[in-house]
């Protein structure tokens, strides 16, 4: 299958032709063109090799909605979603959870440190059934 056009930028043309590879255009055609006009888009602003990198993590950030900046104490950016005890939920990142109104967050997608993994496993063995708490970061931490 020939999926090139003649006034596609060569990137949009590598990128019709893996999904031609992969069988999007089989599977879900339209879908498949959502990703080239995407790839069009972004690369019609003629990014160079750094600002792509740049452009692309950035918008990796936005689309899977993380934030660019870090997160705040601002009482606007959590919303309280529990009474009793009390917890809140940031509004920029939703993984991130507060017991003091964001002073203190905790992030449920970060992974535990590895020393942490192997306690825990030992634990586990021994029966033991504590739990250990997540790693709570001040806002001034990165």
């Amino acid at each position: 299958m020939d999926v090139r056009k003649t006034d596609e930028s060569p990137m949009v043309i590598w990128a019709r032709e893996e999904l031609v590879r992969i069988g999007q255009y089989e599977e879900d055609p339209e879908f498949a063109d959502s990703l080239v006009a995407a790839v069009a888009a972004f690369t019609s602003y003629g990014h160079s090799g750094g600002s792509a990198g740049c452009g692309v993590a950035m918008l990796g950030r936005l689309l899977l909605y993380r934030p660019l900046a870090p997160l705040t104490s601002d009482p606007e950016e959590w919303m309280d979603i529990t009474d009793n005890p009390p917890t809140w939920q940031s509004r920029r990142n939703g993984a991130c959870f507060s017991n003091d109104g964001g002073r203190t967050y905790y992030d449920i997608d970060e992974p535990l440190p590895r020393w942490r993994r192997v306690v825990r496993g030992i634990a586990r063995r021994l029966g033991w059934s504590r739990r250990w708490e997540p790693r709570h970061r001040t806002v001034d931490q990165p």
